[in-house]
């Protein structure tokens, strides 16, 4: 009878661990976008930023720097991935693109300890968005 008792108690904790785990999975509730950013811009304009995906269930398929001001200047940067977008959960990608006058005007640069700050924002497979911003000082390219 005991016996019957343990091997009854050990299935409906199985059946419970299993269906906790399969059944998100299934119906798309296993999904956590998680997300971090480093953004450097260097004196001559150069800008890197450094992404990592940290959630899982979906990627990253796009992310834009936005609302980017340089010692007061607005500008603009196209970045270019490597590795290419999507980035799957888990891994990391490095941006990189140089800093030009919002509205078509030249390339920006700025001495090193001049602010900066802008928004990153990212868009996921799901089609969901977000969005942080970012502040730093300009540092010199070595």
């Amino acid at each position: 009878m005991v016996s019957v008792l343990i091997v009854t108690a050990v299935a409906i904790a199985a059946t419970i661990v299993v269906t906790s785990i399969i059944y998100p999975s299934i119906f798309g509730h296993s999904v956590r976008r998680e997300w971090s950013f480093i953004v450097t811009i260097y004196d001559n304009g150069y800008v890197r930023v450094v992404l990592e995906n940290k959630g899982w269930g979906t990627s990253i398929t796009n992310a834009e720097i936005k609302n980017l001001k340089i010692g007061g200047t607005d500008a603009t940067v196209t970045l270019t991935w490597s590795p290419a977008l999507p980035l799957d959960p888990g891994k990391q990608t490095i941006g990189s693109g140089d800093a030009t006058a919002a509205g078509g005007g030249g390339a920006v640069s700025a001495p090193a300890g001049t602010n900066f700050e802008g928004t990153l924002e990212v868009t996921f497979s799901d089609g969901s968005t977000d969005s942080r911003p970012f502040k730093g000082s300009v540092v010199a390219r070595g």
